[in-house]
């Protein structure tokens, strides 16, 4: 009689009257972590990759923050332009800004008299438009009137921004407030202005 078969026998010995034992294809279990890492790693990617974008959003708006600032600098600092900018309606006393004391070689103070008879040098004024250096008055280059008044993060000109607290509006978010201030010797009359 033939001895019984042991699981060493059928393991070694593979063919007809024994057991086979042999390893093929993956099983669930190995396809699940496999899955499972592919998984890990693609979150990982992801993260990476909106993290990458957002940082790439915010340096990029940062630099049109910066042109912006740069050309309307220049723009104040052309002489045409100035000069259209002091001279427009909406920066006069009556509109706020107070602009006009430096055309009219009035005090450029808080009530119109000069500092001897108790005017204060105004300070942190807000400008409502900034004119071009273009003939007769120039062009309004930005208009501050509106507060809705802004750039987008490509740098033109919009007029739907959002002032915090609210939330504000991707599509334009950034906006820019210019003041003046009069810097005044003994008198006020023709001020220098940083």
């Amino acid at each position: 009689m033939p001895r019984p078969l042991t699981l060493e026998d059928a393991a070694m010995k593979p063919g007809p009257g024994y057991l086979i034992y042999q390893k093929s294809g993956i099983s669930i279990v190995e396809i699940l972590i496999a899955l499972g890492l592919v998984g890990i790693m693609a979150a990982a990617f992801t993260s990476m990759f909106m993290n990458s974008e957002r940082q790439q959003g915010q340096m990029n708006l940062k630099f049109q923050a910066d042109l912006i600032r740069k050309n309307l600098t220049v723009a104040l600092n052309t002489q045409a332009s100035w000069q259209n900018t002091i001279a427009t309606a909406a920066n006069n006393r009556a509109s706020g800004p107070a602009l006009d004391c430096l055309v009219n070689s009035t005090p450029c103070t808080n009530n119109g008299t000069d500092l001897a008879a108790g005017g204060t040098a105004l300070t942190n004024m807000a400008i409502k438009e900034i004119r071009d250096n273009g003939p007769a008055g120039g062009q309004i280059a930005y208009d501050l009137n509106s507060a809705g008044a802004g750039f987008t993060s490509q740098g033109t000109v919009c007029n739907t921004f959002i002032a915090p607290p609210a939330v504000g509006n991707d599509a334009c978010p950034l906006k820019f407030n210019i003041t003046w201030t009069a810097m005044c010797g003994a008198s006020c009359v023709r001020p220098q202005v940083p």
